[in-house]
């Protein structure tokens, strides 16, 4: 039963009724199962033109259907102001399990997207920073929708964007510079992990001269300048080791989190290519000279603010840079679009730039999207154990792994060091972010994330575990899933879910949503948990292999969901 052909039989039963319209005849899967399997509004969006009321042109629309139901349609109702509810019938299910089956790994998947490329820009961050749990908001949501377009047939790239100039950079040059040689980079500090803390310190303790005294900004400012010059050696030579050992703590971290890029891309690369852009628009009067600055005046009437792009030294601020990125990025994948994650605080910011490279890069702009999301804040309030200000990505994940290892010691043979460890931590912190809209901001309780009751990745990945536990048990007592044999049972919830699937998916990319795809995994697991609570399953009975069946596609569905959203599942938890 496909959508094409519900959405057919509502188009000939409005032609029966005489009824000719253009309006798109949408069907969607109703909020509440026991409402049915899919749900059109048509009645609502054209009784106005039909001088009647929806409820009742919905039972007029009924009455024709009713007279040649589809096969595996099993009624059609109506609800509310005019739904028409499609109900399938109990040979529908079946077919759609064993097509679970079949496709397996590739179930959910399909060619929507195919030959459109894409680019994913979300892992971000200024070098010299430590990677903060802001940066891991931006992963985990660009990594989950990247992973679904690439399961709808696009073609994608990851890339990273570092931000290795800038005043950021020069603060904690400055006050490297002004430590003796032989301690500035001292042995001392062994672990990428010890010498991105180290860095993020000289960035903190510049950062607090730069606003201490007009002397030290200026010393500052001039740093600025030479770095972007390249024009002494002694700077050079101090940005580059810190570079260095800023770029080796972050692959760490991108392996630790799986991140695979395609790209790493620099602002010491864009700036350059930026500035000559800007240079080009200020000549045909899109920019404006301001105070020895270039500037972009914002449109007040489209709410835009005015930015600089140019400063008065010279040097392209973080607006020029996004044009030169735009422009690199293209010339390095020729894309069909390009979608960049930041927190939703840059969402004003990116209107600007995006206003901009509309009129000097038209063709990029239109194939560039924003996506703003919110921030991370954990439920006790504490930013960060060591500075109270910013706490780090990994050292969220160390804290979730610790106390994931006590739960799993509970149940398993296991302890840190053991790869489920991990991957318990990551399911829990990957799935509070994921679970809720991306652009609300999300507060972190480390207990209720890390349970194995309720909605948390650990309880999505503990329901798989118990399905290959049910599963293997049930092959060592010699039964295995068939679904050939359901008979007459009443429908259940299990199988009302699991052919939604694929629809969930897609909508899920469309809008950039990987909660939408959260949310119904965890209706399903918790679906599953009841019948689980209240069947018997491996038993001696006719009904036993189709249960088996509804067990094995729930596993499937669950594990190509997870995967999806960047969470392994263990076979056992």
């Amino acid at each position: 039963m496909s959508i094409n052909t519900i959405k057919q039989t509502i188009q000939t039963a409005l032609e029966k009724l005489g009824i000719h319209t253009d309006t798109e005849i949408e069907l969607e899967h109703p909020a509440e199962l026991e409402h049915g399997d899919y749900a059109s509004n048509i009645a609502m969006k054209i009784a106005g033109t039909q001088d009647m009321n929806p409820r009742e042109l919905a039972e007029e629309i009924v009455k024709k259907i009713e007279q040649n139901l589809p096969e595996k349609i099993d009624s059609v109702t109506v609800a509310g102001p005019g739904f028409i509810n499609f109900h399938f019938s109990p040979d529908f299910f079946p077919d759609s399990i064993a097509r679970i089956q079949d496709q397996g790994d590739a179930f959910g998947s399909n060619d929507r997207l195919k030959g459109r490329k894409t680019i994913f820009e979300y892992t971000t961050q200024n070098l010299l920073k430590e990677f903060h749990i802001g940066h891991l908001m931006s992963h985990v949501i660009g990594n989950a929708i990247a992973n679904i377009y690439e399961f709808q047939g696009a073609e994608v790239k990851r890339d990273s964007y570092q931000g290795d100039v800038g005043m950021h950079i020069a603060k904690a040059v400055w006050m490297l510079a002004n430590i003796s040689t032989e301690d500035r980079f001292s042995k001392k500090w062994k672990t990428s992990r010890e010498k991105a803390n180290y860095l993020g310190g000289m960035y903190a303790a510049g950062d607090e001269a730069f606003n201490e005294s007009e002397a030290n900004k200026a010393d500052i400012e001039k740093v600025n300048e030479l770095i972007y010059n390249q024009s002494d050696k002694e700077i050079n030579e101090i940005y580059e080791k810190a570079c260095q050992w800023s770029l080796e703590s972050y692959e760490n971290l991108y392996d630790r989190l799986g991140v695979e890029l395609d790209w790493q891309f620099f602002e010491s690369d864009t700036a350059p290519v930026g500035k000559e852009i800007v240079e080009e628009g200020l000549e045909e009067d899109i920019f404006e000279e301001n105070d020895s600055a270039v500037i972009y005046r914002g449109d007040e009437e489209k709410g835009l603010h005015t930015r600089v792009f140019i400063n008065s030294a010279g040097i392209p601020t973080y607006e020029a840079k996004d044009l030169g990125l735009m422009q690199i990025k293209h010339d390095a994948y020729p894309y069909n679009e390009a979608v960049i994650f930041t927190a939703n605080e840059q969402n004003e910011y990116f209107k600007v730039v995006l206003a901009a490279a509309g009129e000097v890069l038209p063709e990029l702009a239109d194939k560039t999207t924003h996506i703003g999301h919110g921030m991370l804040q954990l439920a006790d309030g504490k930013m960060s154990s060591r500075t109270g200000d910013v706490l780090s990505a990994e050292a969220l994940l160390d804290t979730v792994k610790d106390k994931a290892a006590v739960k799993v010691a509970e149940r398993l043979d296991a302890d840190d060091s053991d790869p489920v460890t991990e991957n318990i931590a990551q399911a829990a912190i990957r799935y509070a972010i994921l679970k809720q809209d991306a652009s609300k901001n999300v507060v972190f309780d480390t207990q209720q994330s890390l349970s194995f009751e309720g909605n948390s990745g650990p309880y999505l990945q503990y329901t798989y575990a118990r399905c290959q536990s049910l599963l293997q048990k049930a092959a060592d007592e010699g039964f295995s899933p068939d679904t050939s044999l359901r008979g007459s049972a009443e429908i259940t919830d299990i199988e009302r879910l699991l052919y939604r699937f694929p629809t969930t998916v897609e909508q899920s990319a469309r809008n950039y949503a990987p909660h939408l795809l959260a949310t119904y995994l965890h209706d399903l697991a918790r679906q599953f948990n009841t019948f689980y609570g209240n069947t018997q399953i491996v038993i001696e009975s006719d009904e036993t292999p189709y249960r088996l069946s509804l067990v094995q596609a729930t596993a499937q569905v669950l594990k190509n969901g997870l995967n999806l959203l960047g969470i392994l599942a263990p076979e056992e938890m």
